[in-house]
């Protein structure tokens, strides 16, 4: 995908040469164009600059430096449902639709939110919750071969608690038992922060999940697609807010479904539910007695499933019952999830999944009230 730019800046602010990125450097701040391997800029006598760029996300999409050369640039309408503010956990539903061919549809957001970032498609909606208070601007352009059409953005406030009292404090340089140490946000693995609907699907928010077991694993990594993503050296975690309910999350080997076939089966898997995401030390108690972390309770065994591909795991209000794992209503948590045998450490070249070569599998996962 490619298209022309005009750039009005100074010539003598451009360095050619063999690369195929042209930096501008009067600007503030400075930016970067990548443009198409080969292409040769051309200069008009009024000092505009003429290129072909590489219009593709993982080299950029050449926001903001130029005008369309010719043609009209794409239309965008973009929405939410519903009104007024969103509570922490709840979830609204995105829709969008781009007119003029657009070749791509390009999000963004500030503050960061991993579920809105990225290539898009061209039209389609998108359940979102958040998992912190404040306000959140959803953005979202599209660009054809004549340029950009105007960016549009969506603003909700989101409405509710924003972290647990004396919430996730673990510091892992701090972590005594060198062992643990390593298993808390394990070094070289990458974290996948996933919402309720970005992983159970997007029509269900907290504490909702599907009415039968849902994939969780390669198929959420691929973004809820049955692409063959490896798990191999990442771990997902997943973020709610307690409602004060006792709830259950069980899992088992995955099966296939009307929307999920053939099954990729995983031989050992690590779930945990902790304050902090990717916590995947091993608690030897049932009672939290340990001082490292401080005021943690939720570094328990009940709160650890170690090593099984069929399990489940009980929480809710910590005065209910010492076999269930705390969780108290308005605190923000993580459902931390690896495809790995923990117990002789965690190596980002191993994997739970049945497939060893390719390291792609899920689990079978579903969330029910429990009494």
């Amino acid at each position: 995908m490619t298209r022309f730019l005009a750039l009005l800046i100074l010539a003598p602010a451009i360095a050619f040469g063999q690369s195929t990125t042209l930096r501008i450097t009067n600007a503030t701040p400075a930016l970067t164009v990548p443009i198409l391997s080969g292409s040769a800029p051309i200069i008009d006598n009024q000092g505009n600059i003429y290129l072909q760029c590489q219009l593709q996300p993982s080299l950029g999409i050449c926001e903001g430096l130029s005008t369309p050369v010719s043609g009209t640039a794409p239309t965008l309408t973009f929405s939410r449902s519903g009104s007024g503010d969103l509570a922490v956990g709840a979830s609204t539903t995105l829709t969008w639709a781009s007119g003029n061919s657009p070749e791509l549809c390009y999000a963004t957001s500030t503050p960061v939110t991993s579920d809105w970032n990225g290539a898009k498609a061209l039209n389609s909606s998108q359940s979102i919750s958040f998992t912190s208070a404040g306000a959140k601007a959803l953005n979202l352009k599209c660009y054809n071969n004549s340029g950009a059409g105007p960016e549009r953005t969506v603003i909700i406030t989101v409405a509710g608690a924003t972290a647990p009292t004396g919430g996730c404090n673990v510091v892992k340089s701090e972590i005594a038992d060198t062992t643990q140490r390593a298993l808390f946000q394990p070094d070289g693995f990458t974290q996948v922060d996933k919402t309720w609907p970005g992983t159970f699907g997007v029509d269900y928010s907290f504490p909702e999940t599907f009415s039968d077991f849902y994939p969780v694993g390669s198929w959420t990594l691929a973004g809820l697609s049955y692409s063959a993503v490896s798990t191999r050296g990442k771990y997902i975690s997943i973020a709610f807010t307690g409602n004060g309910n006792p709830l259950q999350l069980q899992w088992n080997s995955a099966k296939p479904l009307s929307f999920y076939a053939p099954a990729r089966f995983a031989s050992s898997v690590y779930v945990t539910l902790t304050a902090c995401p990717g916590d995947f030390r091993i608690a030897g108690t049932f009672q939290y007695t340990s001082p490292d972390p401080v005021n943690d309770p939720s570094f328990v065994a009940q709160c650890r499933s170690t090593n099984t591909s069929e399990a489940l795991l009980s929480y809710g209000p910590s005065a209910m019952s010492y076999a269930f794992c705390p969780v108290e209503s308005g605190r923000l948590y993580y459902i931390n999830i690896v495809f790995a045998n923990v117990l002789d450490g965690l190596s980002t070249s191993e994997t739970g999944c049945s497939n060893t070569s390719t390291a792609v599998c899920d689990i079978s996962v579903k969330n029910r009230p429990t009494f």
